[in-house]
C-alpha cells in the first residue's frame, strides 16, 4: 500500500489488495471457548495529495463471517457494508485524520437503517442504530474508529516519522475502548525490515499480553500481526498483501 524510505522525506505510493482477518476467542467456561472470525479483502487506491496529506479510497471487495447462518451475524454483515467504500485523508505519520466522503456515509446510513428497521427490531437493534448514528455525527470519532486495528489500523498504523536515534517511537491510540500507549521499534535487515510493537504501562489496562509485528520489504507493507489477550478473551488481527 504505502511505501516510505526511513531516510527520505519523499513518500511513494501504490495501489494494493490486502487480506484482513480478525479472530476473537472468548472463554465461556474453563473448558469452553468460542471462536469467531471476520475476513475482508480490501483494495487500497491512492487518490493523490491534498496539501501536506494523502488521499486514499478503501474498497472492501469481500466480506466473510464465521457462522454466517446465525441471524445476529447476518445483521452485523449488513451493517458492515456501510464501511465498504470509504475515502480518507492520511497524514505524514500514516494516520487517518479525515473522512472525505462522510456526508455520503451519513446519507447511506439513513437509507440502510430505514431499510433494516423494517426487518430487525428490539432493544439491541435500536442500540446499534443509535450508536452508529452518533458515531457518524462526530468526524473525530469516525477517524478513531477507522484507525482501530479491527478496522484499518494495521494499514494506517501511525508508523511513519518521529523515531529517535534508536529507531524507537511512542504513540497514543485506542483499542476496544481502551486508551493505550504503544512503543514502536524498527529492526532493519538490508532491504527488509520489521517493526515490533508493545504496550507501555500494561498494568493499567485489562490487557494481560500484547504482541505486534509488521513486516516490510523494500518499504512495502507485506504482512502484519497484532495479538492481545484479556482475562476471558483473546483477539488476533492479521494482514497479508495479496496483490
Amino acid at each position: 500500500m504505502i511505501k516510505k524510505a526511513e531516510t527520505s522525506k519523499k513518500v511513494q505510493f501504490t495501489d494494493a489488495i490486502y487480506h484482513y482477518e480478525t479472530i476473537i476467542s472468548k472463554k465461556i467456561s474453563e473448558n469452553h471457548i468460542i471462536n469467531k472470525s471476520f475476513v475482508r479483502e480490501v483494495k487500497i487506491f491512492y487518490l493523490g495529495k491534498k496539501e501536506k496529506n494523502q488521499l486514499f479510497r478503501l474498497l472492501t471487495l469481500k466480506f466473510k463471517f464465521s457462522d454466517e447462518d446465525n441471524s445476529d451475524v447476518i445483521f452485523l454483515k449488513k451493517l458492515s457494508y456501510l464501511w465498504d467504500d470509504i475515502e480518507v485523508m492520511v497524514n505524514s505519520e500514516n494516520v487517518i485524520i479525515n473522512i472525505e466522503n462522510l456526508l455520503k456515509l451519513r446519507l447511506r446510513w439513513l437509507k440502510t437503517s430505514n431499510s433494516l428497521s423494517l426487518s430487525h427490531t428490539g432493544n439491541a437493534v435500536e442500540k446499534y442504530f443509535v450508536k452508529i448514528s452518533n458515531l457518524l455525527e462526530n468526524s473525530d470519532k469516525v477517524c478513531e474508529f477507522l484507525n482501530s486495528y479491527k478496522m484499518f489500523g494495521l494499514l494506517f498504523n501511525g508508523q511513519y516519522g518521529g523515531y529517535d536515534d534508536y529507531n524507537i517511537k511512542k504513540r497514543m491510540f485506542s483499542e476496544q475502548n481502551i486508551a493505550l500507549t504503544e512503543s514502536l521499534k524498527i529492526i532493519k535487515k538490508e532491504h527488509k525490515r520489521e517493526l515490533k510493537t508493545e504496550i507501555l504501562e500494561k498494568n493499567l489496562t485489562e490487557i494481560e499480553n500484547y504482541n505486534g509485528i509488521f513486516f516490510y520489504e523494500n518499504d512495502h507493507l507485506i504482512e502484519a500481526f497484532v495479538d492481545y489477550k484479556m482475562k476471558d478473551k483473546q483477539i488476533k488481527y492479521s494482514l497479508l498483501w495479496i496483490g
